[in-house]
């Protein structure tokens, strides 16, 4: 007799549970990495647009190329440095405001999850403003939006890395209150007891 047929039916419950999670939790974690990187884009394009700029070319996909906004006009150092910050800027406050009106409290287990692991990338944006600063002071070359934002507005890179932490800790902090991932992995994989539902 084969081993899965002595499977008890709770085991085999949970192993096709766990596997639906795990492709949950890819599927959305892929389509939100996607999603945030064109946001981002579409965030640097709307700054450029905002101070009379011309978008001249706007490529967000990460699968045709390096995604990228070129733009033409007459800029101040401040306005550059503001276009180099919109693009994580816009993608982390898109990413904030859809888990604040998300009701995870009335959503399914899989749907609470899905949002959750699809929004992680916006909010994950932030990493690079902790990191990147600190390559900065130790000149190691990097061409990023993070690094043209420290050349343009000239701030402690240390400040604009802390103040990312912060970002990123309210970003825990709101998936961690709002979402209850624990929780919804457990009910999801059918591991809470019935006292705890």
């Amino acid at each position: 007799m084969s081993q899965i047929a002595n499977q008890n039916p709770a085991s085999k419950y949970l192993t096709k549970n766990v596997a639906l999670l795990i492709g949950i939790v890819w599927f959305a974690s892929a389509f939100g990495w996607v999603l945030s990187g064109i946001i981002h884009e579409f965030g640097h394009a709307l700054a450029v647009l905002s101070f009379g700029g011309t978008v001249t070319e706007l490529q967000p996909f990460v699968f045709s190329g390096a995604p990228h906004v070129a733009y033409a006009g007459s800029f101040t150092v401040f306005q550059r440095a503001i276009f180099s910050a919109a693009g994580a800027s816009t993608a982390y406050l898109v990413g904030a405001i859809v888990l604040l009106l998300v009701p995870f409290k009335r959503t399914s287990p899989g749907v609470s999850l899905g949002v959750t692991f699809g929004i992680v990338p916006f909010l994950g944006q932030s990493i690079s403003y902790m990191i990147l600063p600190i390559l900065y002071l130790l000149n190691v070359s990097v061409q990023d939006d993070v690094i043209n934002f420290l050349a343009f507005s000239q701030l402690n890179p240390m400040w604009v890395s802390l103040c990312a932490a912060v970002l990123a800790a309210i970003g825990v902090w709101i998936i961690a209150k709002r979402c209850r991932v624990i929780s919804t992995i457990q009910a999801a994989a059918g591991l809470q007891n019935e006292g705890e539902k």
